[in-house]
């Protein structure tokens, strides 16, 4: 008789959280031999064929173990003997193995003695006799029969086949973990003219069967251990040191509170988990409530200024306990201040002699500030006084002396502590508004050349105050130039935003002088100046007025410019008669931030404040730019022969009685933007595209956008005779004639082949002056072409302008105040030349 052995082993399927569990484990099945042998018996199928079947007896062992809500397990050891009939004959041996095993909690009861768990135990095994034979490769799988029982198993899973003997087409659906073979197999030599046979195992008989049983596990009580670690009051004999048992509760708390009115103990917890009560256990007295305390962070009054009460230096006080307790509290009530230190880093439990905090304080981190007293008040500073104490946010070292202001109020303050401290419970609030800083000469970059360490134009810098401050400084080292202007003639706070000025940049004042940046030296005189540069220096004009008694040339690429329009004045003063102030003969030429002025004479025919002349016949000079500045003076304000030419916002001021811009000749870009044009009672066109020789020449694309007009007869004119492949844009102009009547935006048709595109858009023209036009093609002075149908676009204009609309000889829009005189018609001229589109039309 062989015995075999099953062992099974199963894991908790539920956590202890979610309700008390069970698992078997150690399952085994031993055979129990029968005297005599197995006990046969006779059974008669339905069929009638009588059968002969062996009794087997099975005793099944193993343990369950219980985990309970507490935390708590405990184990018991279990035997279940079972009965089978098989086919089972002498010379057969049992084996069993199991299918399922588990086990389910049916009830939890608690009483004095413990508490007491019932389990059902569920186990499904396979029984089988089997006996070693000599079987043929070609086997098939034995299936077992079913036993009739009320309860079935689940269905069999086929046995693994061994590959080497049956072949690869049986699969596993859920493969075995195999130990690994080693590297090298032992050679065999085939043996010649032999005959092979295997032995294996037949199954006799098989069948599968489900036992159910029931246990029960005794716990024994278990408790919460604690040890008295504070008492306070009369506790009738329990003293610290004292362990005490509490109801278990899972998890046990760590600290726990506990009163009856007379007497409070502190308990802690001494093991992690619910154990048994041991004996040295004092007995909690009846009338005791016992709560888990909440954590506190514990703080010491270090402090304590103005009428406090009974809160002395050296009280305890406990406040809710944050992630992280501060090292030092301000409290207050209005009347009392308190500064609390922490006792313990981490949250407490608060000791049983602390003391509270009484109703109506308010607690705030204190932080570390520069602390500065009031020395000086000017202006209405409503209730700060001199001696008043103010605190800044902290920077060490703390600045000597700080200035205050809010436009109606300056404080000067002076440090009390060279280093960050607490701001002290007396300082009182700076109202909103104050901006506050060291006192200084603050300036704002201007120019900037070079490598300067990474300063930017309009960077604000500050310089110790010397009041009044300078107006210009000009600043360099070996790599760098800067000028600086400043940005309030007083001393003020140093803004917040500013930045130190790089080491190895030293500064001087140089105001009414010119300096060369890429030469770093200095002029008297603009002609001289221009003189000795180089092509392609920037000279910088400092603030002052240069006075000009002769022509200035200037003849050669440069960058000239003034810190602002309005502080670096050149003037040619009366009397002044020379037809030009002001030449520019050279390609790449900048002027910026400066004032031109000469008056008007009417000397000489041409007479102007700037001109740019031809180089010869369509040789104009390029690049030449003018911006930022203030031009004013002359019976033409400019005359100009340009390629790529930029004149972008400046104010132009005509006191003559022509153009303030005539434009002779222009090739490549011509950009005339932001410019404000300011005329008076003789002036003519803002500006004229006019050839004044008949070699002057006009192509490329003008660009006439976003400027603004006063008081001229005309914003833009167009003679347009010498024009080859001309693009005009007017746009975004802001145009008001005032009391000079004229017409706007005036063509004279001698060429309108000539260009290509015109687009008038989005401009703000008002006329007050009867009888004119917003756009216009004037034939009177000749012309013999006309522009093709909606060759000149009149698009989203805001039109303003007196009706009647045109003069008895114009031909007009009933649309719109564009047209043309009616000398035209005989040249296919008519009002399909404009196309009107989404324009606002203001009849005045």
């Amino acid at each position: 008789m062989v015995r075999r052995v099953s062992r099974y082993r199963a894991s908790l399927r539920q956590q202890a959280e979610e309700g008390p569990s069970c698992m078997v484990t150690d399952l085994n099945y031993v055979e129990i031999p029968q005297p005599g042998g197995r006990e046969e018996r006779v059974f008669t199928l339905p069929d009638g064929t009588q059968l002969v079947l062996q009794r087997v007896n099975i005793r099944i062992t193993g343990t369950v173990t219980v985990l309970l809500e507490t935390g708590t397990t405990d184990s018991t050891d279990f035997t279940i003997c079972e009965s089978y009939y098989l086919c089972a004959p002498t010379g057969t041996d049992i084996e069993v193995r199991a299918a399922e095993a588990g086990c389910r909690i049916c009830t939890v009861s608690t009483s004095e003695e413990g508490t007491e768990v019932t389990i059902t135990i569920d186990l499904c095994q396979d029984v089988q006799s089997v006996a070693s034979v000599v079987v043929d490769l070609e086997a098939g799988f034995c299936n077992p029969r079913q036993q009739e029982v009320e309860r079935t198993c689940l269905p069999p899973v086929r046995p693994r086949q061994c590959p080497a003997v049956f072949g690869e087409e049986e699969t596993d659906p859920e493969p075995e973990t195999f130990p690994t073979l080693q590297s090298s197999c032992v050679e065999i030599q085939p043996q010649q003219e032999e005959n092979l046979c295997i032995r294996t195992n037949s199954v006799y008989d098989w069948i599968r069967s489900r036992v159910d049983a029931e246990f029960t596990v005794l716990f024994p009580p278990v408790f919460c251990l604690y040890t008295v670690t504070d008492t306070e009051g009369d506790c009738g004999g329990i003293v610290v040191g004292d362990t005490i048992c509490y109801p278990c509760e899972t998890p046990c708390p760590q600290t726990l509170q506990c009163s009856n009115g007379v007497c409070s103990l502190l308990l802690e917890l001494t093991d992690d988990g619910c154990v048994t009560c041991p004996p040295e256990a004092v007995t909690l007295p009846a009338g005791f409530a016992c709560e888990v305390p909440g954590l506190s962070c514990i703080y010491v009054v270090t402090e304590a200024d103005g009428d406090c009460g009974d809160l002395v230096v050296g009280d305890l006080i406990c406040l809710p306990c944050e992630a992280a307790c501060e090292d030092i509290l301000q409290c207050s009530n209005g009347d009392c201040t308190l500064t609390l230190s922490l006792t313990d880093e981490t949250c407490t439990v608060c000791p049983l002699d602390a003391v509270p905090l009484p109703a109506g304080f308010a607690c705030e981190v204190p932080v570390l500030s520069c602390v500065y007293e009031v020395t000086e008040v000017e202006g209405d500073c409503a209730e700060i006084v001199v001696g008043d104490v103010l605190c800044f946010p902290c920077e060490e070292p703390c600045e000597e002396v700080l200035q205050c202001t809010n436009g109606v109020c300056t404080l000067v303050l002076n440090r009390t502590e060279e280093t960050c401290v607490f701001c002290p419970p007396n300082a009182v609030t700076l109202p909103e508004g104050f901006f506050c800083g060291v006192p200084s000469c603050v300036y704002a970059v201007g120019l900037i050349e070079g490598d300067c360490g990474g300063l930017e134009e309009g960077d604000l810098i500050c310089f110790p105050c010397e009041e009044p401050c300078a107006e210009t400084l000009i600043c360099g080292s070996q790599t760098c130039s800067l000028t600086l202007n400043r940005t309030s003639e007083e001393c003020v706070p140093c803004p917040v935003d500013a930045v130190p000025l790089p080491a190895g940049i030293t500064c001087s004042i140089q105001a009414g002088r010119i300096y060369n940046v890429n030469q770093q030296t200095f002029y008297d005189l603009i002609a001289v100046a221009v003189a000795d540069a180089n092509d392609g220096d920037t000279l910088i004009v400092t603030p002052g007025t240069y006075t000009q008694t002769a022509a200035l040339t200037i003849d050669k690429p440069l960058t000239i410019r003034g810190f602002s329009a309005g502080s670096t004045l050149v003037d040619f003063p009366a009397p002044f008669t020379a037809e030009t102030a002001v030449f520019l003969q050279a390609d790449a030429i900048t002027l910026e931030n400066l004032s031109f002025t000469r008056t008007f004479s009417d000397v000489a025919p041409d007479e102007t404040l700037i001109r740019i002349p031809a180089q010869g016949v369509g040789d104009y000079y390029s690049g030449i730019v003018i911006r930022d500045s203030n031009l004013t003076g002359g019976e033409r304000t400019l005359i100009v022969n340009v390629d790529d030419f930029t004149l972008e916002n400046n104010t132009i001021t005509h006191t003559g009685d022509e153009q303030s811009l005539e434009i002779r000749g222009a090739l490549g870009t011509t950009t005339i933007s932001g410019n404000s044009f300011i005329g008076g009672a003789t002036s003519l066109a803002a500006i004229r595209f006019q050839p004044n020789t008949p070699t002057d020449e006009f192509s490329g694309t003008f660009l006439v956008d976003d400027n603004t007009m006063e008081r001229h007869s005309q914003f833009v004119f167009f003679e347009n005779s010498a024009f080859t492949n001309v693009s005009i844009f007017v746009r975004r102009n802001t145009i008001n004639h005032l009391d000079r009547a004229g017409s706007s935006i005036i063509f004279y048709p001698f060429n309108f082949p000539g260009i290509d595109t015109i687009l008038i858009e989005e401009n703000n023209i008002t006329n007050p002056n009867t009888q004119r036009l917003a756009v216009y093609v004037d034939y009177r002075d000749g012309g013999t072409t006309a522009p093709t149908a909606g060759q000149i676009q009149v698009v989203r204009n805001t039109l303003a302008v007196a009706l009647p609309w045109g003069r008895a000889f114009d031909t007009v829009s009933p649309d719109a105040p564009v047209g043309f005189t009616t000398i035209g018609i005989p040249f296919g001229m008519s009002l399909t030349a404009f196309d009107l589109v989404d324009n606002t039309i203001i009849p005045i």
